[in-house]
């Protein structure tokens, strides 16, 4: 019979536990903590480093002489945090504390951490995904936060992720409604509650009445529209209410997409504000906030989309412009650079735009240009194509949303 142990030769021992390499690569570290009256116990933990086994050491070697009453360490796999586990507390089999008076607020951040950092098949979700999941739980925790998990009902939480829904988009009610039917799946997994509420029934979203019907600047103001940002060289709105598409998709565009030729630009990734999120006493919290090119959310956003012959010569009297912007913030002008910057010369962001579309607004004070917002150009762009005869299917492609095969 095959011997199935990760074990290999390689071991090393010291006074305070040894180490030793597994077959998958990994690294298995141990350590003796003692207790006051003399009794000890080991630990093991498995890191994909030597630096992260010496720093568990470190921590553990910290504590020195433990109390009487603790039974074992419980060590946080992201943040190698030490928790001491005394005898009458329980451990489940993620780490967590059974805690009967644990909140939702508190159970959310882990849950987070632990279920939805890591997606599908184990791998470890972009930083972009992982905050979109913390922005809906902060949103979930206005709701129901303080309630305790163990006290939930059906009724609790079909009338809070209504409530939410209500108060927000249909996408965000629905994006709550799932993280909140997956937290109870796995609360009842950790230990957290008894009974899931929700096993046998499913959380529906009440249908709306009156949908709120999306905002497009209407053909009469398109005009003014346009007028107002080619005085002004708005070039990136131009360019939104041209291509259909999204903020950071614009934002993301570089010279080398532009096929002037064939008059085309391809979409293939996105300029966004990342912000990075840890685990840290027992809450998820931003610990830095960097702006970066990322790929597209999915494959169907990757396309590529034609340009009229007035796009395509206000990108080129644009792109002289931005040469002359790069000289003057001493920097190089390269074909990879960003087509729409800012004036110091750097990528765009959603926050840039919406000053931008809201100062049009003032100006033109267009019909309805206290509730348009940039997004409005994305819907103008899909009703003047659909106005114009494009097939809906064909619109979906390219608007980002599905495949469109001709029948042709």
């Amino acid at each position: 019979m095959a011997n199935k142990s990760n074990k290999v030769k390689t071991r090393k021992s010291n006074g305070e536990g040894g180490w030793r390499k597994l077959k998958n690569g990994r690294i298995e570290g141990s350590y003796t903590i003692h207790r006051q009256n003399g009794t000890s116990f080991r630990k093991s933990f498995v890191r994909d480093t030597n630096n992260e086994i010496l720093d568990i050491k470190a921590k553990i070697r910290n504590l020195g002489v433990v109390d009487n009453d603790v039974i074992g360490i419980d060590i946080n796999r992201y943040t190698n945090e030490i928790t001491l586990i005394r005898k009458g507390q329980s451990k489940n089999r993620r780490g967590l504390s059974n805690n009967k008076d644990i909140t939702v607020a508190e159970y959310m951040d882990f849950y987070l951490e632990e279920h939805r950092r890591n997606g599908l098949n184990g791998r470890k979700v972009e930083d972009t995904t992982f905050g979109t999941y913390v922005d809906r739980g902060n949103l979930i925790k206005k709701y129901i936060g303080n309630e305790k998990m163990a006290d939930l009902t059906f009724e609790d939480l079909d009338k809070a992720v209504n409530e939410l829904n209500a108060d927000n988009s249909d996408t965000t009610g629905r994006q709550c409604r799932d993280i909140i039917t997956n937290m109870m799946y796995f609360a009842k997994k950790d230990g957290v509650i008894e009974e899931n509420v929700l096993r046998d029934e499913k959380l529906t979203l009440k249908e709306r009445k009156g949908k709120k019907e999306k905002k497009i600047i209407q053909e009469k103001d398109r005009g003014t529209f346009l007028q107002y940002c080619k005085k002004n060289k708005y070039n990136d709105l131009i360019f939104l209410l041209n291509t259909g598409t999204r903020i950071a998709e614009m934002a993301g565009v570089t010279w080398n997409n532009i096929d002037w030729e064939k008059k085309k630009v391809v979409i293939e990734k996105a300029y966004t504000r990342i912000k990075q999120k840890e685990y840290k006493n027992g809450k998820i919290v931003t610990v830095r906030s960097i702006k970066a090119f990322k790929d597209l959310k999915t494959t169907n956003s990757y396309r590529t989309l034609e340009l009229n012959d007035k796009m395509i010569e206000i990108l080129k009297k644009h792109k002289g412009e931005q040469k002359e912007l790069a000289k003057k913030n001493n920097k190089k002008f390269k074909e990879t650079d960003w087509v729409f910057t800012t004036s110091a010369y750097t990528g765009i962001l959603h926050d840039y735009i919406d000053d931008k579309f809201r100062k049009v607004m003032e100006e033109t004070k267009i019909t309805d240009y206290k509730e348009l917002t940039p997004h409005c150009l994305r819907h103008t762009f899909c009703s003047t194509g659909i106005e114009a005869g494009v097939n809906v299917e064909e619109m979906k492609e390219l608007m980002g949303h599905r495949k469109y095969t001709s029948n042709s």
